[in-house]
């Protein structure tokens, strides 16, 4: 049996007493929760704002787990509002917080970093948590915390994108990254939604069709014939052959050189003309 069906006892219980028990590295409730939530009833902007109160269904489950019974032969589609307050209450219940306060702080002062853009702020805080201590991350909340914020990224993905992480995370963050007295640092909400913002990054590149794979190139030899310089063509003459010329060309002035003028000729003086006389007649 698992340690919720020893005790008799599913929320507020550490997570260490639950994984003595349990297979798998993120409860049990949390898995069927997240499979219920994300049906067809995923889209819907108010999930998370269901009933505060939900003690009772917290005690129909808890009676369902101990019998071996799942949470969907309890809960249907229809209350999947209900899920998602227990779900939040699920987290709220622990007796120690998921991530101590100095993973929040140390995420904190990466986010506040101005010589860095946006882009680069994800990374930085993409190998912080890769490489954080036992002490900063415990190995006990990393699946855990990587399967709700997947869930919340598939969340943020069907209802806006990156637009609705920051509503999101000031929804999770006073039970995801609160500390042992159930206070929320001023910085969880920012930091939640980088992380959230990472998650979204994640799954759309693992959505994306794989590159085209690029044209093998031409061989070398059949690059260089294509890139070398043709020869220059001959001069075609304009003149017809001498076959069909029938009278040798004239030859042509030179276009700047005018033809010497040629002296004005004296004109040969003609011979008198003989004057007539003509007699009068008396």
């Amino acid at each position: 049996k698992f340690a919720g069906a020893k005790r008799k006892k599913v929320f507020g219980l550490s997570l260490r007493e639950v994984f003595k028990c349990e297979p798998g590295p993120v409860p049990t409730f949390v898995q069927e929760a997240i499979t219920l939530l994300e049906g067809p009833c995923f889209t819907r902007a108010d999930l998370y704002n269901g009933p505060a109160d939900v003690k009772k269904p917290m005690a129909a489950y808890t009676t369902a787990y101990v019998a071996g019974r799942t949470l969907d032969t309890v809960f249907t589609d229809a209350d999947a509002q209900v899920v998602g307050q227990m779900l939040m209450g699920y987290f709220a219940q622990l007796p120690e917080p998921l991530v101590p306060p100095v993973f929040v702080t140390k995420i904190a002062e990466i986010n506040h970093n101005r010589t860095r853009s946006m882009p680069q702020v994800r990374e930085d805080i993409t190998h912080y948590m890769a490489g954080a201590s036992e002490e900063e991350y415990p190995a006990v909340a990393r699946p855990i915390l990587t399967a709700i914020t997947e869930h919340l990224a598939r969340y943020c993905l069907a209802n806006g994108g990156f637009s609705t992480a920051h509503q999101v995370a000031a929804t999770w963050a006073p039970v995801l990254l609160r500390d042992k007295r159930g206070r929320c640092d001023t910085n969880a909400p920012s930091c939640l939604q980088r992380i959230l913002e990472i998650a979204i990054g994640r799954i759309q590149d693992a959505a994306a069709p794989p590159p085209s794979s690029p044209s093998p190139s031409p061989p070398a030899s059949a690059t260089a014939s294509a890139t070398a310089p043709r020869p220059p063509r001959p001069l075609r003459s304009c003149s017809p052959p001498a076959s069909r010329q029938r009278h040798p060309p004239l030859p042509r002035p030179h276009p700047l050189r005018r033809p010497s003028p040629r002296p004005p000729s004296s004109p040969t003086p003609s011979p008198p003309t003989p004057l007539r006389t003509m007699a009068r007649r008396r």
